[in-house]
């Protein structure tokens, strides 16, 4: 999954750990479209490798990145973007927001354009998805936030171009009792005043991913594509 001879570009310089999945097919595309992908708290990047063949969208490479901070899960090796009792101040999240910054920088220093990139995350890296745009100067791809933890401390008075107008997929599942259904629509509600470009899906799961939703998912980037 980390083979890179036929990747653009150089990925050794990254800041965070990733694997690598290239475009299966790119069909009628350049193939130049990318997808970061952001796991939950305690999981890994292994995941995200499977969820990449199963999103399956013609021309889009994928990066999947490990979070910096180790969580070991029993045997799992897992990691964190941030603690568990979040504070949007604390060194963790805000390392993480950094360090994906940087990850973005670099890959559109060796020519990605930002319309040509799309970010994914899972739970906490839903989050991380969402926040990334109040700190990026430009609009970008798209955004992908399943079963998120919306950070409600956000105000909306200047909000970044990259938010107001970067098309969103949003999800959650309405039987998630780790995540309230109802915190994410309410976020995602304030979010649609700034932002119309936020397409919400309800599903009747708890806080996993599901067929269903990756199929709306795969047909929502379809459109974009």
């Amino acid at each position: 999954m980390t083979n890179t001879s036929e990747c653009p570009f150089r990925l050794d310089n990254l800041p965070l750990t990733y694997s690598y999945i290239p475009a299966v097919n790119k069909g009628m595309t350049d193939g130049s479209k990318w997808m970061l992908l952001l796991h939950g708290r305690g999981d890994n990047k292994s995941s995200y490798e499977v969820l990449a063949k199963e999103i399956n969208v013609t021309g889009v490479n994928f990066l999947a990145l490990n979070a910096p901070f180790p969580m070991p899960m029993g045997f799992m090796e897992g990691y964190s973007w941030y603690d568990e009792h979040f504070d949007p101040q604390e060194i963790p999240y805000r390392k993480s927001i950094e360090l994906l910054i940087q990850t973005i920088e670099t890959l559109y220093s060796q020519g990605l354009h930002c319309s040509d990139l799309f970010i994914l995350g899972f739970s906490q890296g839903g989050r991380m998805a969402i926040d990334l745009l109040h700190h990026l100067e430009t609009p970008i791809a798209g955004a992908m936030a399943l079963s998120p933890r919306m950070s409600s401390f956000h105000n909306y008075i200047n909000p970044s171009q990259a938010l107001t107008k970067t098309p969103i997929f949003s999800a959650h599942g309405a039987l998630d009792p780790i995540i309230p259904y109802s915190e994410t629509k309410a976020e995602i509600q304030r979010m649609r005043e700034v932002n119309p470009q936020i397409e919400f899906q309800t599903y009747e799961i708890g806080h996993e991913i599901d067929i269903m939703e990756i199929i709306d998912l795969r047909n929502w980037l379809n459109e974009l594509i």
